[in-house]
């Protein structure tokens, strides 16, 4: 999303912050990221320190904010980006869509098979052919004779 600006990009110590406060023990990968992206922003505070320093509260990892209002919306921006990316992603139902996806919001490249086992519509290996008996012999019993 930054690539041809990436100073301009939100810094990992914020995201970082933010996603570990929203993160609430989900079981699933995929809880845990729509979790953490639904609550996340709702961690920053609304006066310095913005983003604290979980080892030290009085360092504000959004200090920058304050000099540059840029940097916040381009933080917001990304978040907003990123809601919008998982959702694309988690609901895509065709591989192809899929793997340009993959590489292109996540830098991930994907083979077909791969993408198809994701969304579930990996192709299923070819059974084996059915053997059919035309005069099955008798099962074995006692006459009464």
């Amino acid at each position: 999303m930054f690539r041809s600006d990436p100073d301009m990009k939100p810094i990992s110590m914020i995201i970082t912050s933010l996603a570990a406060l929203a993160y609430m023990g989900e079981g699933s990968l995929y809880d845990a990221v729509f979790g953490i992206l639904e609550r996340m922003l709702g961690y920053l505070n609304n006066q310095s320190p913005r983003v604290p320093n979980p080892v030290n509260p009085g360092e504000d990892f959004a200090d920058k904010w304050a000099t540059n209002p840029d940097l916040e919306r381009n933080f917001r921006n990304w978040h907003m980006q990123a809601r919008r990316d998982f959702h694309a992603i988690v609901t895509q139902t065709d591989p192809r869509k899929l793997m340009t996806l993959a590489d292109h919001r996540l830098s991930l490249s994907l083979t077909e098979a791969k993408a198809r086992e994701l969304i579930g519509t990996a192709v299923a290996p070819v059974p084996a052919p059915t053997v059919i008996l035309r005069n099955p012999p008798k099962p074995w019993r006692r006459s009464n004779v």
